[in-house]
């Protein structure tokens, strides 16, 4: 079944390729740009040397690969998405974007979490505090001090968030290698972990996410595994770990629960997605490296909707991917022009009740929220 994606922005397509020492990558009207660390799935050791190469015109010359065996990636992992589904009507609206406090704007925003009462919390990086910004784009608060004693924060190499149902507060305080749990009225509760490999300890941790029943799954990015804890930071058991099979994890992004309490996890190093039961049982896992419809170039985070559909942050091509749980492609939104309503560093995002769609770009130091369409 032929399948037309529809895209809010740019029909611009963009290639990004990682090329191994003995590959050269020969291209026409090609600018190079290096992201460094950029969010989800971003680490020192793995990204602060990758160089991107965006086409800007569709005049692709020739790759040559030498002799000594080199190659360029992305590569291959596990299944294809198929486009077998329906693609998509008009897959999102502009409605705002925002840079946080005019007084103290955001400065390297990390990622996103949504307050059950409405307001939308960003990992403000470089300022070590959250903004907290309305549905409708407007800066309601500014919340949190740098430090490393309990209660404070460094996210100056990331940060992450997430609500339980009662209102509380997990917050991934990544610089200080734990997990900080506030109540509704922001006062701490409890802390846990410590820098290391053991159980309850972390290297660098990404995300975090809160199952119905109160457990609390966190994901490190230099350890390729998630950690499981109770809601009082009790450890479980982990699951996940480095590699590239099925139920193996590389460079890890972000991660999310569905209603069936499932875990949805963007592997961004493998160039797919990957989904394991809550005890952590491998289910499945789809996408490939690629810049074609429905590839991967950059998976750094990934949310469900009420209908089940996923969207996956692809940093690579600037833009929010939509699949089925099958893993079939059927729209995205966004692109790297620099009007309104496009994206150009797309790290997270965070979905509404309402179907709003929240992207947080940290090169632009701005969020973006988009109206998703029934």
């Amino acid at each position: 079944m032929a399948v037309h994606s529809q895209t809010l922005g740019s029909s611009q397509g963009n290639a990004s390729w990682e090329l191994t020492p003995h590959a050269s990558l020969i291209a026409v009207g090609a600018t190079m740009r290096t992201h460094g660390r950029y969010g989800a799935g971003c680490s020192e050791h793995g990204r602060d040397v990758m160089h991107r190469f965006t086409i800007s015109f569709v005049v692709f010359a020739v790759m040559m690969v030498s002799a000594l065996g080199g190659s360029a990636r992305p590569s291959v992992a596990a299944q294809v998405a198929t486009p077998e589904t329906r693609p998509m009507p008009g897959p999102a609206q502009f409605l705002w974007e925002s840079a946080g406090d005019p007084q103290r704007p955001l400065a390297d925003p990390w990622f996103l979490c949504l307050n059950p009462a409405g307001p939308l919390w960003v990992v403000d990086g470089r300022n070590n505090q959250f903004q907290i910004v309305a549905p409708d784009g407007r800066f309601v608060d500014a919340w949190g001090a740098a430090g490393t004693k309990t209660g404070a924060f460094d996210f100056v190499e990331h940060g992450a968030c997430a609500f339980d149902a009662a209102g509380n507060l997990y917050v991934v305080d990544t610089g200080n290698h734990r997990l900080q749990k506030f109540g509704p009225d922001r006062v701490l509760l409890t802390a846990w972990g410590s820098e290391g490999r053991g159980e309850g300890q972390f290297l660098q941790p990404l995300d975090v996410a809160v199952a119905p029943d109160g457990r609390v799954y966190v994901i490190d990015d230099q350890r390729n595994d998630i950690q499981v804890f109770d809601s009082d930071g009790q450890y479980l058991f982990t699951f996940g770990g480095l590699g590239r099979g099925a139920g193996k994890l590389l460079d890890t992004g972000g991660l999310t629960i569905a209603a069936d309490g499932s875990i949805w996890i963007a592997d961004y190093g493998n160039f797919r997605v990957a989904h394991f039961s809550a005890d952590g049982d491998f289910l499945s896992t789809w996408g490939e490296g690629g810049w074609r419809q429905g590839e991967f170039l950059g998976p750094v985070d990934i949310a469900l909707d009420a209908r089940g559909r996923v969207y996956v942050v692809d940093n690579g091509k600037a833009r929010v991917q939509i699949y089925d749980e099958a893993g079939h492609f059927l729209a995205d939104v966004g692109g790297d022009d620099l009007g309104q309503g496009e994206l150009t560093d797309p790290v997270s995002l965070a979905l509404s009740d309402a179907g709003q769609l929240y992207v947080r770009e940290p090169g632009a130091n701005r969020v973006v929220a988009f109206q998703l369409q029934p």
